[in-house]
């Protein structure tokens, strides 16, 4: 039997992760971990009677993020601020939240003896042009770093593109605008996304956790689709509005 920790867990990949975990017979307990003290609390009401444990925290802080790897068998790292435009106005928080927290697992995945260890990147971490991408690229490689030295504990990441329909993504935000009957925004037609389902992306990242020898970056089959292509779909009119810094 093994206990699961979620980092960022109770955001749309953890919250869908959650229920798979919980069919798994050789998993005795999941935590949660997030700084979403609301989404938490709707996560304790979706999931009552559950082998959950819900922990406030955030990845900042070094001595939380120990505590909590305790007694911990594997750990899920889903926490960062995603955004590219939060990250380009606010450049200090994506830098603590993305490489300094990211630091603070590996050093607490270590000193706890964690079996295994995945990270979630993104395709904007290859050749960033952003500051979201850069730090996820530093963050991607601290992460696989964490292998060198002689200790218990291997690393491994996925690296994927978008989630349709997750917090903040922009397919909820055009189906708000065509619900509404509004034209729907986009940055730049000529722009390209990766895109799949959140149930694609939790099944991703559990096939890399149980395949991980450590050390690896798993890379999905995906395909790109222009925003143009995308936004047609929903048969409305569109209207754009450029794009937003970082883009």
């Amino acid at each position: 039997m093994k206990t699961i920790l979620l980092i960022g867990g109770s955001g749309t990949l953890g919250q869908t992760i959650l229920p798979m975990l919980l069919e798994d017979k050789s998993v005795s307990r999941v935590r949660v971990l997030s700084r979403g003290e609301h989404k938490q609390v709707e996560m304790e009401r979706k999931f009552k009677g559950a082998r959950i444990d819900f922990l406030l925290g955030n990845v900042c802080d070094h001595r939380r993020m120990k505590v909590a790897c305790r007694g911990v068998d594997e750990v899920y790292h889903f926490a960062a601020i995603k955004h590219v435009h939060k990250a380009e106005y606010d450049p200090r928080e994506a830098v603590q939240t993305n490489i300094i927290g990211t630091m603070n697992i590996i050093e607490a995945c270590i000193e706890n003896k964690i079996k295994k260890a995945m990270f979630t990147s993104t395709d904007k971490s290859v050749s960033p042009i952003n500051l979201y991408g850069a730090t996820k690229k530093c963050a991607e490689l601290l992460w696989i770093n964490g292998n060198i030295g002689s200790h218990d504990t291997k690393f491994a990441a996925v690296r994927y593109g978008n989630v349709w329909e997750s917090a903040g993504s922009v397919a909820g935000v055009w189906k708000e605008q065509a619900q509404k009957g509004e034209q729907i925004e986009v940055t730049s037609p000529e722009m390209t996304r990766f895109f799949f389902t959140p149930k694609e992306a939790a099944e991703f990242v559990l096939n890399g956790m149980e395949v991980m020898n450590g050390g690896e970056v798993f890379l999905p089959k995906m395909k790109s689709s222009s925003l143009l292509s995308l936004v047609q779909a929903y048969e409305k009119p569109y209207k754009v509005i450029g794009r937003r810094p970082g883009e």
